[in-house]
């Protein structure tokens, strides 16, 4: 049954107007269908499933390629540098049966470590003098007078170049001497320029 949307009171659902206070009966419009809406998914085709799995294994690919041809931090890559360090430049002076010595250090890690140098003698009737580089072991056979082996043993000459190369891997401590300890009056000027030359 209607109600009277002025007064509230009942009214019959044929009347037009309200009896109790005339006002205009409006019958109430019908309720409307609610629409409903379905989300779906959209469908991808098998076809464009192979397509996308494709992509996506190629991008993989191309990303591991790239990252293997980046330069790595390693010491594998760094480029070696070629040191020089001079041992002695200028005159040693000996005394008749008097030796000099200079210590050669080659740091570790050292490669293709040579000792290049040159001298000149004068003084004596001879002018010569002998220059020799061994290791610590030997320089001390060599000062106690006993058989030493050198990597270099110049015998008694006036002058000389040499490029005497250190073995790869035996790093260290040697010596390079200069021996006038063969003669008992002739005292020896030696004009010399030495170096130790490694990369690393």
């Amino acid at each position: 049954m209607p109600f009277c949307s002025n007064c509230g009171r009942a009214v019959d659902a044929n009347e037009l107007y309200c009896r109790y206070c005339g006002s205009e009966i409006h019958a109430p419009s019908p309720p409307q269908p609610t629409r409903q809406i379905q989300l779906t998914s959209p469908k991808v085709s098998h076809q464009g499933q192979k397509i996308a799995t494709a992509m996506a294994l190629i991008v993989i690919i191309v990303s591991i390629i790239g990252l293997s041809l980046l330069p790595s931090s390693s010491s594998s890559t760094m480029i070696s540098q070629e040191h020089t360090v001079n041992i002695v430049n200028g005159m040693v002076i000996l005394n008749a049966g008097q030796y000099w010595y200079y210590l050669i250090k080659v740091p570790p890690r050292a490669l293709n470590a040579y000792v290049s140098g040159t001298f000149t003698t004068s003084g004596g009737s001879g002018n010569y003098i002998e220059v020799i580089i061994m290791d610590s072991t030997n320089f001390i056979n060599w000062q106690k007078g006993h058989p030493a082996s050198t990597y270099y043993d110049s015998g008694q000459i006036t002058t000389s170049s040499f490029d005497v190369s250190i073995p790869p891997g035996v790093w260290g401590t040697y010596y390079l001497v200069y021996s006038n300890t063969f003669t008992i009056l002739s005292n020896k000027n030696v004009q010399t320029t030495v170096n130790l030359i490694y990369m690393m």
